[in-house]
């Protein structure tokens, strides 16, 4: 049985809940790969691009809890009959990753119990926690266009009321499982492509509409259009957890030059507008560094720290000089 890896942040106060930045710097994944965050804040809100997700069908609503930080309202409870559906234009590609943190409250006695699913109630691709004839663990399963479906698995079920990190990628080659960003199960996915079936549905935390739902808690669920690397699911567990902010600024209001003290050479500094765009990348070389923002319009802006341990956030406002 594999033994997942204790998370060495788990119930450290000091860590906070971001976002991953779209950027992604340090493994260079483009910004249109990253198509759909659903931080599950207490809602179906989609911050990418606008693609919001109902909550529930009559009352089957999932409701807002704590997420794996103790922050109230922060993630969602799914009670084994809730759901969210997402609208599914654009998510059934060829090649995709599937990133969710998930607790499960109730391992399932038998058959499955799923986070995310697309397609329709004949193909479809599904994610989430098995327990029947092909394995118990975390699973994902998909029809493809030749053969049977194809299937990666984690050995063994979840350890329920732990939190898990878990990352599904799929490349024209093959279908990978990582837990906690350990690599778990990889299938030859070679000569295949999937598929969803005539009239695709998504659902986060059910699968076509209440056939095997979930169990447990979902929080920041991440889909991308592309098979993401090791380097990549390791920058995505571990840029999801960040320390209150270990850095400062000075000075803050600004005319155009700060000084940022408290930083890692070999880190970087990412600059976003109060929109969330992307205006500034910045390798630190030393600590403390000097950077100049005199070329940006007066405003908001958020600098965030990408490292290895010690990241954090912080608000700078520009003036008018």
């Amino acid at each position: 049985m594999v033994q997942f890896k204790t998370l060495p942040w788990k119930n450290n106060p000091t860590i906070m809940r971001t976002h991953l930045l779209c950027g992604m710097l340090c493994c260079s994944v483009s910004l249109s790969a990253q198509i759909r965050i659903y931080p599950l804040d207490g809602d179906a809100t989609e911050t990418v691009s606008g693609q919001d997700g109902t909550l529930g069908m009559g009352t089957a609503m999932p409701t807002d809890t704590t997420d794996r930080f103790g922050t109230p309202g922060a993630a969602m409870f799914f009670n084994g009959d809730d759901l969210i559906e997402i609208p599914s234009e654009g998510l059934t590609n060829n090649e995709f990753s599937v990133s969710a943190w998930v607790l499960v409250s109730q391992n399932p006695g038998s058959l499955q119990m799923d986070y995310y699913a697309i397609g329709d109630d004949a193909e479809d691709q599904v994610f989430g926690v098995s327990n029947d004839m092909f394995g118990a663990g975390f699973f994902q399963a998909g029809y493809v266009d030749v053969g049977a479906p194809i299937r990666v698995f984690a050995d063994g079920l979840p350890v329920e009321n732990e939190w898990y990190h878990v990352v599904f990628t799929r490349s024209l080659t093959q279908l990978k499982l990582y837990v906690n960003s350990q690599l778990i199960d990889s299938t030859d996915a070679t000569g295949t492509l999937p598929v969803y079936g005539t009239d695709p549905l998504a659902f986060i935390g059910n699968r076509n509409v209440n056939l095997r739902p979930w169990h447990g808690v979902i929080d920041d669920l991440r889909i991308w259009d592309v098979a993401l690397t090791q380097a990549e699911v390791d920058l995505v567990n571990g840029i999801s957890v960040i320390t209150s902010s270990l850095f400062t600024i000075t000075p803050n209001p600004t005319n155009g030059p700060i000084t940022v003290s408290g930083v890692l050479p070999g880190s970087t500094l990412i600059v976003h507008d109060a929109s969330g765009r992307l205006v500034r990348t910045f390798p630190v070389t030393s600590d403390p560094v000097r950077l100049d923002l005199s070329d940006l319009s007066a405003g908001s802006y958020v600098i965030d720290l990408l490292s290895h341990g010690r990241d954090g956030q912080l608000h700078v406002t520009v003036t008018d000089r």
